[in-house]
């Protein structure tokens, strides 16, 4: 039989842990608009648009990166500068709308650059039938990398 002190310590060592993560409930949406618009935030990259003599070389890899255009074998900027004019969108696929310099956008997985609230317009219309690009019909959401058992 275990000593009363060492039972209660016992007992609040197993259940009033700090370190267990305390219940959540699912985040709920009042509605299909506004789960869109958290979708958005949460699964697409963003991206400060910005024009192509305005970027540093660092800035504009990463933008090739977020374009998917190929990059096999740059080594200049003016050659990064290239591809980015070549592939980059200037405008919204949306509303046609033209990017203002240092306005925020959000990609696509597949590289398709719009407003935060067309593609919220866009996926808050039907969760089942409009959760692809508009423009390539591919997946529009980062994909989460799964974990590599050991």
């Amino acid at each position: 039989m275990l000593p009363p002190v060492f039972a209660n310590e016992l007992y609040k060592a197993l259940f009033a842990a700090p370190s267990l993560a305390p219940w959540q409930p699912a985040k709920v949406f009042e509605t299909q608009q506004e789960r869109a618009k958290h979708q958005v935030r949460t699964k697409m990259r963003t991206h400060v648009f910005k024009t192509v003599g305005e970027m540093s070389t660092k800035e504009l890899k990463q933008t090739c990166a977020l374009i998917n255009a190929t990059t096999d074998g740059f080594l200049e900027k003016a050659e990064f500068a290239r591809a980015v004019e070549e592939r980059r969108e200037s405008s919204c696929g949306f509303c046609m709308e033209e990017f203002a310099a240092g306005e925020v956008v959000h990609a696509t997985a597949c590289g398709h650059l719009g407003h935060e609230g067309c593609f919220a317009a866009w996926f808050g219309r039907s969760a089942a039938k409009s959760l692809y690009c508009w423009n390539c019909r591919a997946e529009p959401f980062l994909s989460t990398p799964k974990r590599k058992r050991k």
